[in-house]
């Protein structure tokens, strides 16, 4: 094989100088190329890893103010719950003293006027009965236990009555029987004496002007068991 030396050495010069002008404007410049694209991905790397820490941070942090907002805003619920029962606790208490003190207005209005036609009706009678009356209250108290002990009273009256005569008192209206009572409220044991006598329903009224107890009026029948009526009676046969 011939080997013509100053061509080899001419090629060798020749791929020599290829491979260092290569190696200057191709493989370096891609070699600068290629480590500055790995340092942005380690840096981009770096910034997703703390990016994620910041994430994470942020995380907690919102958990940690929804947590404070739940507690805030039940701490403000039982507050406005706590302020609302006070408020209704005050309301109806004021509601209540209102409620007792018009009662009590009420009940002093209707004691003043019923004490007003007692005493009228006292000075209408002789001064005997007048005596006689005043006795009798002083006796019980006040106008309301002589009253109630009134209605016991015709009560009593009332469950004794004869068969045939509550027949009779029954047989007097179709329609009702009514009940006058002095004033409120009707003891019960004369709303039992009254179912007693198996009559029509009754209709009740109040007439302050028998001072006291009741009377029962069927048709033309009247059984009149209170103070005036007993007085008129009375009244009657001193006359």
């Amino acid at each position: 094989m011939n080997v013509y030396l100053p061509t080899v050495l001419f090629q060798s010069i020749n791929f020599l100088v290829l491979v260092v002008i290569l190696w200057r404007l191709l493989f370096r410049p891609l070699r600068v190329h290629m480590q500055g694209r790995a340092q942005r991905i380690a840096d981009g790397l770096v910034a997703v890893e703390t990016g994620q820490r910041e994430i994470a941070t942020m995380r907690e942090e919102v958990q940690m103010e929804l947590e404070r907002a739940g507690a805030s805003r039940e701490e403000t619920l039982r507050a406005a719950r706590a302020q609302g029962e006070a408020e209704r606790h005050l309301l109806l208490e004021n509601a209540r003293a209102a409620a007792r003190a018009e009662r009590d207005r009420l009940l002093s209005t209707v004691a003043d006027k019923q004490t007003q036609r007692e005493a009228e009706f006292l000075r209408s009678l002789t001064p005997q009965l007048q005596t006689l009356v005043a006795r009798i209250i002083d006796e019980l108290a006040d106008a309301a236990s002589f009253h109630r002990v009134s209605c016991e009273r015709f009560a009593v009256f009332l469950s004794e009555l004869p068969p045939a005569l509550c027949a009779e008192l029954a047989a007097e209206t179709s329609e009702s029987i009514e009940l006058v009572v002095a004033r409120e409220p009707i003891p019960e044991v004369l709303r039992l004496a009254v179912a007693r006598l198996s009559m029509v329903p009754t209709v009740t009224r109040v007439d302050p002007d028998l001072l006291a107890g009741a009377k029962l009026i069927a048709g033309e029948m009247v059984l009149d068991g209170s103070v005036r009526g007993q007085i008129a009676r009375t009244i009657g046969d001193v006359s």
